[in-house]
């Protein structure tokens, strides 16, 4: 099995992605090389009244917001709209929340 890697093209958002070349029974197989885990990631996110994203869940796709396995961030903002504060729900980066209950028992530090 002969594999090789095709550069392409940077898209729309000024990202780099490259796809995996594999012949696989005689046939060409491209598919995407994941380098970040956050590009595989399902993600929910409430706003606030100015449009900011104030709580942000990210989970494998498939998790029900109301399982667990998903990881939750708290942003603030000044008084300007600028971001000045992330925080995690039990103060970790841990995918072992349920995002439906993003505002119910979490402590975020």
């Amino acid at each position: 099995m002969a594999e090789s890697y095709i550069q392409l093209p940077v898209d729309g958002v000024g990202k780099k992605f490259r796809t995996q070349n594999e012949t696989v029974i005689g046939n060409d197989v491209h598919e995407q090389v994941i380098h970040n885990i956050s590009d595989l990631l399902t993600k929910k996110i409430i706003y606030d009244a100015s449009n900011n994203p104030i709580y942000v869940g990210e989970a494998l796709p498939g998790i029900a917001t109301s399982a667990t396995g998903w990881r939750i961030k708290k942003i603030t903002y000044d008084a300007s709209n600028n971001p000045t504060n992330v925080e995690w729900a039990d103060g970790n980066t841990n995918f072992d929340n349920i995002m439906d209950n993003y505002l119910l028992g979490y402590t975020y530090s």
